[in-house]
Parts: structure tokens; C-alpha cells; sequence
């Protein structure tokens, strides 16, 4: 009579112990209690090195040179890591195109903290650089969370046409119709050529999605 089998036994080797959570398509690695999963089967090298840095004492330089080298979203989370003011200490030593799409990609309190940690830090003049960098309808998303003494010294620091158009989107709420508009938009002319629109829509960074651009007279 074969003995029965206890519940370990029982679990598949690959089903993680209840209560735990397996990453969707990715690995799990934790470096000093911090937890970095990736959804791929591997972690690229920058990712690697970022964990590697996040469990020693921060040295803003390094960590800044390798967080701009991870995508977006993972530089987010690695920020997310981090204090406020530490956070906001990587942004500034960081690319500004890279630390824009990080910052967008950051969950929004915690984006906001860094923003006003810049503000505090009289670094107005970057945060307003770095909400000029990021899309129009994620930038108005972050300014909807800031304080709005905070928010009037961020539009000072932009354009007026920037901080006129970011105005009217944060006046929106967020879920609504205006809320998910964008100022930065592409249209072509019915007047225009084949070539000038070829180099129109050359001279933009559209997004993957889109597959069709309005004409208009």
C-alpha cells in the first residue's frame, strides 16, 4: 500500500506556497529587501546594475547613469525605491528626457513628492523643464496633484503656451472627455504634399498606436 502523499508533496514545483504571489512572465529577485521583478525572463543589464547600487549607500552619479539606461517603467520603480528627496536628487543627475518618462511612469503620489521636494530645493526651474518633457495629458495628470500655490511656480518656469495649454487640461477631471485630451497633436493640411507630410509626421515621436492622422482644410 503506497503511503499517502503530505501536501507538499502535492504541490507542484513550480506553484509558489500559498499567500505568495508568482510574478506574471517574469523572476523575482530581492537584494537587500528590495524586491525587482521584470516581465522578462531576464533582467537586462542596467536593471541588474540598478538593483546591485539600491542595496549599497547611494551614489546619485552612478545610480543616475543607470537608471536612464533602464526603460521607463523599470527606471520608475527603481525611483520608487528611493526617499523623496533622493528620488528627486537621481532625477536632476539624470538625462532630462530620461528622467521625464520616468517621472510620468512613477505612481502619481509618489511623482508628486519628488516634484515638490524639487520646488523645496529651488529646482523649480528643472521640474517645470521635466513636466514639459513628458506628454501633455500625463504632465496635467501630475499637476492635478499638486498643490496649487506649488502648481502656479511650475507654470511660471514653462512657456506660455505650454503653461496656458496644461492649465486648461488640469481644469478637466481626470476621467472625463477633457481629461484624456492631449494638446500634442499632429494634423495634416488637405494643401500639403506627400512629401511635406512624409516630413510632418517624420519630425514627431507618435506613439505605436497610432495608424491614422486627421486632414483638415
Amino acid at each position: 500500500m503506497a503511503e499517502p502523499r503530505n501536501e507538499q508533496d502535492e504541490r507542484d514545483d513550480t506553484t509558489p506556497p500559498e499567500g505568495e504571489a508568482r510574478p506574471a512572465g517574469g523572476r523575482e529577485d530581492e537584494t537587500a529587501g528590495i524586491t525587482v521583478v521584470s516581465d522578462d525572463a531576464e533582467a537586462s543589464p542596467a536593471d541588474e546594475q540598478v538593483a546591485e547600487l539600491l542595496s549599497h549607500t547611494i551614489d546619485v552619479p552612478v545610480l543616475a547613469g543607470a537608471i536612464e539606461r533602464q526603460e521607463a517603467a523599470d527606471a520608475a520603480d527603481a525611483l520608487e525605491h528611493l526617499e523623496d528627496e533622493e528620488a528627486a536628487e537621481v532625477l536632476v543627475a539624470m538625462d532630462a528626457q530620461a528622467a521625464a518618462e520616468a517621472l510620468a511612469e512613477m505612481e502619481t503620489p509618489l511623482a508628486e513628492g519628488v516634484l515638490e521636494d524639487l520646488l523645496r530645493e529651488e529646482d523649480a526651474a528643472y521640474a517645470g523643464m521635466l513636466l514639459g518633457l513628458m506628454a501633455p495629458d500625463d504632465a496635467a495628470d501630475l499637476l492635478q496633484y499638486v498643490d496649487a500655490s506649488l502648481r502656479e511656480a511650475l507654470y511660471r518656469e514653462m512657456s506660455p503656451e505650454l503653461a496656458a495649454g496644461l492649465q486648461r487640461l488640469v481644469g478637466y477631471e481626470e476621467t472625463s472627455a477633457g481629461g484624456l485630451m492631449t494638446t500634442d497633436y499632429l494634423a495634416l493640411r488637405e494643401t500639403e504634399t506627400v512629401e511635406e507630410a512624409t516630413e510632418a509626421i517624420r519630425g514627431c515621436e507618435l506613439p505605436d498606436e497610432i495608424v491614422e492622422l486627421p486632414v483638415i482644410d
